[in-house]
């Protein structure tokens, strides 16, 4: 037997009787979908920078480096997911997303010895090609499987969330913080270097602080300054997860090599150019 269009549709959850409308009230849809709160929504994924978009969506460009010799050294890349927010009032809003196999904060002592450049570095470049758009926030995401030594529900909910809870900066507004959500990044503690709620000027500090932290390291590499500087960060040196370590000419036997130790307790300020 042929299905007629009106058999087509909804089982009315009133009648168990199978009663079937001809099609969905789409107004009631729509007004539901409106009452929601603007969001972040995503916006393209493998963002290269510097290099052709293949699929044509975005147009980011190189990072330019100015030289302390005249010279300009370009630097692109790619970003792992880009999130867009769109307010009532039409301010338009971008956020970076930086997946990660671990949990990470972003430090503000890290970024000045040039060990967390990637994110703000993003950042930029997105803000560089997004011009109707404001910089709200780079956030880490933690991307693995995780085991929770437990049986009891709550207890896996809760180990699940804390492996994979989202760090990172948010801009300091109520608006962008309501559209991130369930992601909730907490503020940070004036006693330590951790950078997580920052307002617009601190934000634009610290991309343009890792423009400087870059372009010394540049500056210094053309000036013929090539010697190993290894940071130690935490516990575990840098030089632990070295893959070229027979190529360093570092040796902590002889005189003067030592590592530069990051210490979290007290807020480095990074240079600006």
């Amino acid at each position: 037997m042929g299905r007629r269009d009106s058999d087509i549709g909804y089982r009315s959850p009133l009648s168990g009787r199978g009663h079937y409308p001809r099609r969905p009230d789409l107004r009631l849809l729509h007004d539901a979908l409106f009452r929601q709160k603007p969001h972040f929504l995503p916006y393209a994924a493998e963002v290269p920078f510097g290099t052709p978009d293949e699929t044509g969506k975005t147009r980011l460009p190189a990072i330019q480096i100015r030289t302390s010799d005249g010279g300009t050294v370009a630097f692109s890349g790619r970003i792992d997911r880009i999130d867009v927010l769109e307010t009532e009032n039409g301010v338009k809003h971008f956020i970076v997303v930086d997946n990660k196999l671990s949990a990470k904060e972003v430090k503000q002592n890290a970024i000045a010895a040039g060990l967390q450049l990637q994110l703000p570095l993003y950042m930029l470049a997105a803000q560089q090609g997004m011009a109707d758009y404001q910089a709200a926030g780079g956030l880490y995401q933690p991307v693995r499987d995780v085991l929770v030594g437990s049986e009891d529900a709550d207890q896996i909910s809760e180990g699940i969330a804390r492996e994979l809870r989202t760090s990172g900066i948010i801009l300091d507004s109520k608006t962008v913080q309501d559209a991130m959500k369930p992601v909730k990044i907490g503020r940070r503690l004036d006693t330590n270097d951790t950078v997580s709620v920052v307002s617009s000027e601190e934000m634009q500090q610290i991309l343009q602080g890792a423009v400087s932290v870059v372009t010394d390291q540049v500056n210094r590499i053309r000036s013929g300054e090539v010697a190993p500087r290894p940071v130690k960060d935490d516990q575990e040196p840098h030089c632990a997860r070295c893959d070229h370590p027979d190529a360093c000419r570092y040796d902590s036997t002889i005189p003067g090599c030592r590592y530069m130790e990051i210490d979290h307790r007290r807020r480095m300020e990074i240079a600006q150019h």
